[in-house]
């Protein structure tokens, strides 16, 4: 690996302690002073360098095993998973997300890019990639791929502050259980005429139940459905004076809903200070037009193929097009844009998008 100074014209060798077979694709994070390098040809592997030290460590990928074919073959697996498990051949292109910490990386062993999720070490798909794959022109059918990512944009409102179910300290398993925002923008958050539920001898504010999307650092993380207070409340939400007085509004996820990537244990009601949450419909049938937030979410990834002549675009920010749900209760089933009601019996009627 070699450095080229750009103001002085300088090159000079970047020390790296672990040989390495043929990099080609890079990412830096400048920050942390990172750089990940996709060893090509022998390795198969994506490594991360640190650029002060040199030291080197696996992310992605099996040092010395290929994957299949260009066709996925018996030898490819890395859908899902732990990334030090997956297996890449010949990975070329990276694009580095630093600020969700996510690792695109595109390889021939399968026509799809994967991304890696550097927090967790794990692997999932990122987009699948069309194209003709089965010509058997040779092992290496799907080509290199050059990658770059845009950065993302989610239309939403965000989180200024969450609340522990108003006991303090608070239980370890509610950790950001209840998260507050300002809902100025929303007049119709809860719309008029929404009934008023109450305690015995308390009445409590009207509140409504929407099906929501969870962002955190541009990234989906959660899909489900949240409970919505449009006002302030002793009982649920900060008060004149409390640490965010700008808040006007509280949200409280009523499970069941989804983790993107699902499972995620130990997530069932966290919000943290920041993320992001677009509004969508009301129950029972979250109906398009009843949708607060109807601009998606952004975030493009360009590939250039190379055996397919063309450089293509997509958005990796929206929900894939299938959530699986396999292990909520059979009363509740929901994929992206088909909502299905039924009992235990597992008898569902699905309601089609318009």
């Amino acid at each position: 690996l070699c450095v080229l100074d750009l103001q002085s014209g300088h090159m000079f060798a970047l020390e790296v302690h672990r040989p390495l077979s043929s990099p080609t694709g890079l990412a830096v994070d400048s920050t942390a002073q990172v750089l990940y390098v996709a060893d090509f040809f022998g390795s198969h592997t994506v490594l991360r360098v640190d650029i002060n030290e040199g030291n080197t460590s696996l992310v992605v990928g099996v040092p010395g095993v290929a994957g299949g074919r260009g066709d996925a073959g018996t030898q490819f697996r890395g859908d899902e998973g732990l990334a030090s498990e997956a297996l890449l051949k010949n990975p070329t292109g990276l694009a580095l997300d630093v600020l969700a910490q996510r690792l695109f990386v595109a390889d021939s062993a399968n026509p799809a890019v994967r991304v890696v999720d550097l927090a967790s070490g794990k692997v999932t798909i990122a987009v699948q990639r069309p194209g003709y794959y089965g010509h058997g022109l040779s092992e290496d059918d799907v080509g290199p791929v050059g990658l770059a990512l845009g950065e993302s944009h989610v239309p939403g409102l965000e989180v200024r502050w969450t609340i522990h179910a108003n006991m303090d300290p608070p239980p370890g398993t509610t950790e950001g259980e209840y998260f507050h925002f300002d809902g100025t923008s929303i007049p119709d958050l809860v719309p008029a005429g929404t009934p008023n539920p109450s305690l015995p001898g308390m009445p409590l504010p009207p509140s409504i139940l929407r099906y929501a999307r969870q962002f955190r650092r541009g990234v989906l993380i959660w899909a489900g459905q949240v409970r919505f207070w449009g006002e302030d409340t002793i009982l649920i939400g900060p008060q004149r004076g409390d640490p965010c007085p700008e808040c006007t509004a509280t949200g409280l996820r009523e499970p069941p809903g989804i983790c993107v990537p699902a499972p995620c244990e130990g997530q069932e009601y966290i919000w943290e200070v920041g993320d992001v949450v677009q509004i969508l419909g009301t129950a029972p049938d979250f109906a398009p037009e009843t949708e607060l937030h109807t601009e998606p979410a952004v975030q493009n990834l360009y590939m250039a193929e190379a055996f397919n002549f063309a450089v293509r675009v997509t958005n990796v920010a929206p929900p894939p097009d299938h959530i699986c749900a396999d292990y909520l209760d059979p009363t509740w089933l929901i994929r992206e844009g088909i909502v299905a009601k039924g009992s235990l019996s597992g008898e569902y009627d699905y309601v089609a998008p318009t």
